[in-house]
């Protein structure tokens, strides 16, 4: 299967392609948190937004939040958008979305003041046609 632009070939050129805001951190029942443009942590050197001429723009890849019972909740806004025309399902080159995937590492501290590293697990926000019906 083709690249997605690959006429961009330069290494740094292509990470700039993706969106990257950096790690975030929730420790606690109902929190909050944005993947934002405008807070990547300022000691993360890879964060990466698309341009923020596109229309709609690109300025978050959604919210990660914790429930009463701290358990852990995350999305994205649906938005995508784009440069050139869409020319298949997978999409084409010049376009960007909030759909989005990386590691969640926890740590689960006990009452008794010691606490457990839990294996990373990789999670998904997927557009709806993700998921078999």
């Amino acid at each position: 299967m083709p690249l997605n632009n690959a006429g961009v070939t330069d290494p740094k050129q292509r990470k700039a392609l993706i969106i990257d805001p950096g790690p975030r951190t929730l420790d606690a029942p109902l929190q909050s948190v944005e993947f934002s443009r405008y807070n990547v942590p300022s000691d993360y050197q890879y964060g990466s937004f698309p341009p923020d001429t596109l229309s709609p723009p690109i300025n978050s890849l959604g919210t990660m939040k914790t429930d009463s019972k701290a358990r852990l909740l995350l999305g994205g806004y649906g938005t995508s958008s784009g440069t050139s025309p869409i020319t298949s399902f997978r999409g084409a080159g010049g376009w960007w979305d909030d759909v989005s995937d990386g590691f969640v590492q926890a740590t689960l501290h006990m009452e008794d003041g010691s606490s457990i590293d839990l294996e990373p697990a990789w999670v998904i926000v997927g557009s709806p046609k993700y998921a078999p019906s």
